[in-house]
């Protein structure tokens, strides 16, 4: 009888590391991971992480001296970030940055994220969860002089100063019940991975 249910307990341990490890990149979020279009965001905010988008490319390149080009639409939330060196910061070399475009958007869709899973009752927790793995792994977290004196949204660990995002207002609770995601998504893998240490336990034992 133990036998079997050691069996039973390997199993299920097995099946939680292949549902960690098969993650990847894919998060079953209620929305589509991780941006949101511009026109969903007020113009405030638009402007705001505009404001960021440049303090950020012109730290980058060296200072204000150093830069080409530090265009930022306050519509669309289209930039360009060239320095005097030809140095190029497109989406990709950006999104590692907290005080960008791609940075702050990423935020916001967090935001959005959380708020969304409360239509999902049956998935709330499990979805909470998703929606902080994927900021965590997505949304960029590095930092310049320049982007810890401009606004920074709801999350971020380095903001000194700075505006609110027109979630920060509206997701309090969504904030506290993210914290409950991420209990309940360890708590969901945390038995069946105490379950296979006993079970290597056991095995050392016989």
């Amino acid at each position: 009888m133990l036998y079997s249910s050691l069996i039973v307990v390997a199993s299920a341990f097995a099946g939680a590391s292949a549902q960690l490890l098969s993650n990847g990149t894919t998060y079953n979020t209620p929305i589509p991971c991780c941006s949101l279009s511009a026109g969903v965001l007020p113009q405030a905010r638009r402007e705001e992480v505009c404001e960021a988008q440049r303090n950020t490319c012109s730290e980058l390149c060296g200072g204000v001296g150093s830069v080409r080009t530090n265009d930022c639409d306050r519509t669309s939330l289209v930039f360009s970030c060239v320095c005097s060196n030809t140095t190029v910061f497109d989406t990709t070399k950006l999104a590692p940055y907290e005080q960008t475009v791609p940075g702050l958007v990423c935020r916001d869709w967090y935001n959005t994220c959380i708020n969304r899973t409360f239509d999902n009752p049956g998935q709330q927790l499990t979805q909470q969860f998703q929606c902080d793995l994927a900021k965590q792994q997505q949304c960029g977290n590095l930092t310049t002089r320049a982007a810890q004196s401009s606004g920074s949204p709801s999350g971020s660990a380095s903001r000194t100063s700075g505006g609110s995002s027109p979630s920060q207002t509206s997701t309090g609770a969504g904030t506290s019940q993210s914290s409950a995601g991420v209990a309940a998504g360890l708590a969901m893998y945390g038995t069946p991975i105490l379950a296979g240490g006993l079970l290597a336990v056991f095995g050392i034992a016989l």
